[in-house]
């Protein structure tokens, strides 16, 4: 007996719901993380360099959980919600500016690239503004209460991301604070859009991205340069050359439009069985990103069909940009707590100091709208 399988084709587009859900998902995993990471009880992460032995420890905690196993699944794995963002910047700038055929020449003649970059460059220097004033106001306090005078390296490492090419000097000049590198690896990205990727075929832009993975892989090994504060694997990894393959995977899912109902599934099934195994190699790490987003973006698909519960989680994407920008801030100033000092209280935050820590980070970010709201857009 022969079983028939309909060559069922579906919609593979995410709406707006969904992609909120993706990004409040993501959001939560990220602030988890930053704060759970800082902690040395807990397993670290991989995610600017791979490290066998990280990843051996958090294979044995799995094997034989204590009381921190939340902890160390989220400090190891919470991470993976930047790839979730880099990939819905290439999707949604694909279905946003994709408005004809790829590869057409219209398309190419109507879209302004200096005029594109200029926008985002000041989108992203608005919304880190405030942020960067807050840290460097703190700093100089600090500076200025120790008696030892301002110290400027420390000033030009909060001041460089206002640039958005702080990335490029990460070798030489540390980020402060860290969580801010992302937005000049957006801006990164929104640059190559701009001249790489529309108008244009896709097979460009696999080959870049398969050139990009052997270069991370050869440069890692046979790094050409060496310099403090970060090795030459973890430079490439601040940069759009160690983050192509999230941002391909939006570009492409942003053109793809509609795929094979069971081609679908099996995919969500291999990425769940392989996304902790993929991590177990430097050859197959960084495809562990993708199984990442396949999950988040099933976790979403589930979540946007739960009443009132997608809602939720629809909200705090609406509010994860301003939420990136505040919980650094909440995390920087809540030192002052007890429980919030990892390395004066080693011992990691129960959940109500988490549930805590969360609050704050929310009420910071809604008040951070409020005020960026008002200083950019209330005259408009």
């Amino acid at each position: 007996m022969r079983f028939h399988v309909p060559d069922r084709k579906i919609d593979v587009s995410l709406s707006w719901r969904h992609t909120e859900i993706m990004r409040g998902v993501s959001i939560v995993l990220i602030m988890l993380h930053n704060l759970f990471h800082l902690y040395p009880t807990v397993c670290h992460e991989c995610e600017f360099t791979y490290s066998p032995g990280l990843t051996k420890l958090f294979f044995e905690k799995m094997q034989n959980p204590d009381g921190y196993i939340f902890y160390h699944i989220i400090s190891f794995l919470g991470w993976f919600g930047v790839p979730v963002f880099i990939f819905l910047s290439g999707y949604g700038l694909t279905r946003r500016y994709d408005s004809v055929e790829s590869g057409s020449q219209s398309n190419r003649n109507t879209f302004d690239k200096w005029s594109f970059i200029r926008r985002n460059w000041i989108k992203l220097f608005q919304l880190m503004l405030l942020g960067v004033g807050i840290f460097l106001l703190d700093q100089i306090i600090n500076d200025l209460l120790s008696g030892g005078g301002i110290r400027w390296k420390n000033v030009a490492g909060i001041l460089i991301p206002l640039t958005e090419l702080n990335d490029t000097v990460q070798l030489w000049l540390a980020t402060i604070p860290g969580v801010y590198w992302y937005f000049g690896l957006a801006f990164e990205f929104y640059i190559f859009y701009a001249f790489c990727v529309h108008g244009r075929r896709q097979r460009w832009m696999w080959i870049f991205t398969v050139v990009c993975f052997g270069a991370f892989l050869l440069l890692r090994k046979y790094p050409p340069i060496s310099a403090e504060p970060l090795g030459f694997e973890e430079y490439m990894r601040h940069n759009f050359i160690g983050w192509m393959l999230p941002f391909a995977c939006g570009v492409w899912l942003g053109r793809l439009r509609r795929m094979n109902l069971w081609v679908a599934i099996s995919i969500v099934i291999a990425s769940i069985l392989l996304f902790i195994p993929l991590q177990g190699s430097v050859y197959t790490w960084q495809l562990s990103a993708v199984c990442a987003i396949i999950i988040i973006m099933a976790i979403a698909l589930l979540f946007v069909r739960i009443p009132y519960w997608g809602d939720l989680w629809g909200w705090i994407g609406r509010l994860s940009a301003y939420l990136f920008v505040a919980h650094p801030i909440v995390r920087h100033l809540s030192r002052f707590l007890t429980f919030a000092n990892p390395y004066r209280h080693p011992v990691l935050p129960s959940l109500d100091q988490t549930f805590l820590y969360i609050t704050l980070a929310f009420l910071g970010a809604l008040l951070y709208r409020y005020i960026n709201r008002f200083l950019f857009f209330s005259k408009r």
